[in-house]
């Protein structure tokens, strides 16, 4: 695949329903960016690539966006549901044919298309096929060129991973544990995890916890402010006796 030129975004992918959810619109742009705009081969020449089409894997996928491998494969699965994607799968890759690519990156000479790019991409799919977007395909066509493609998805992968950043994931007892043998307090490990845990890991007047750390050390102190109470003073066996 060329790694100059650019590919066409409708504006009316607002009105689709994966809009705003930057995992699929990374993995869409990245479907997007890797379909081959004209016919080509795989293989040495042993298997035709067509227009709009790719081969790749699952695997090699969740690695260039960064992606579990499952999370890829049920968006893919989504994809071909909502028939914008075609799979191809055997066990040693994974074909993806864009539903109706040429209708949605040639562009008219109105548009200013290059005369001779406009003829290297001639639609070869049949006119029966469904559209792959949901909305009327009759508004103006702004071209995105590879720069600006990349840009997004840098983009959309940094608001992922501030994201996952964000997201609190309980701790297990054994982690707990190896905090507290760091700091050499006295919390029951086992304890903070089934009280938070009953609670919904929420503390105060019901405030999500953000760090769970933090949560264990307020423990220490409160502990610590118990142990430091002074117990009531306690006679001797042989303070009231006369002698």
């Amino acid at each position: 695949m060329p790694s100059k030129g650019f590919i066409t975004i409708d504006r009316c992918i607002e009105d689709w329903r994966w809009w705003g959810n930057p995992t699929a619109m990374s993995l869409w742009l990245y479907i997007l960016v890797k379909a081959n705009w004209k016919d080509g081969w795989w293989k040495g020449g042993n298997e035709p690539i067509n227009r709009g089409e790719f081969v790749t894997s699952q695997l090699k996928i969740s690695e260039e966006l960064g992606l579990n491998r499952r999370t890829v494969s049920r968006y893919l699965k989504e994809f071909e549901k909502d028939n914008q994607i075609r799979l191809e799968v055997n066990n040693s890759r994974t074909k993806i044919i864009v539903i109706n690519y040429a209708k949605f990156q040639d562009l008219s000479e109105d548009d200013a298309q290059p005369t001779a790019q406009l003829n290297a991409q001639q639609s070869t799919q049949p006119s029966t096929q469904q559209d792959a977007q949901p909305t009327a395909h009759n508004r103006t066509i702004k071209p995105l060129n590879q720069e600006t493609i990349i840009k997004k998805k840098e983009d959309i992968s940094n608001e992922i991973s501030k994201k996952e950043k964000q997201k609190f994931v309980p701790p297990t007892v054994e982690e707990v544990q190896a905090y507290c043998d760091e700091r050499h307090n006295f919390v029951d490990p086992e304890m903070f995890v089934d009280h938070y845990t009953a609670n919904g890991w929420v503390q105060g007047k019901g405030k999500p916890i953000k760090d769970w750390k933090a949560a264990v050390r307020t423990w220490e102190k409160n502990d610590q402010a118990q142990r430091n109470v002074k117990q009531p003073k306690r006679k001797s066996l042989f303070e009231d006796l006369p002698f």
